[in-house]
């Protein structure tokens, strides 16, 4: 699904750009599976919520990407620290 969901946000950025003229939003439609217990609790959420189904994954698409980046820039953060304190300690 990552390199899916990477190829297809690469492409919707090329036709975006190309489309800027038009200021209109770009969707692309991404098909995967999931647990039957995970959509079936998404369903009963998005409708607690008052939530269209589909407004609702593409919320938690765009979370679950925020969240994803967030760390693994975290990650790339602490690991540039440790090479860099390694460094300094080889130095002294």
């Amino acid at each position: 699904m990552g390199v899916c969901l990477a190829y297809e946000f690469t492409k919707m950025a090329e036709d975006n750009t190309e489309q800027q003229e038009n200021d209109q939003e770009t969707m692309v439609q991404i098909v995967t599976s999931v647990p039957r217990p995970i959509w079936k609790e998404s369903k009963e959420i998005a409708k607690k919520d008052g939530l269209r189904f589909a407004e609702f994954i593409r919320i938690c698409v765009i979370l679950g990407l925020n969240a994803y980046a967030e760390g693994n820039n975290k990650r790339l953060v602490n690991q540039g620290l440790r090479e860099k304190q390694g460094k300094q300690e080889k130095n002294r």
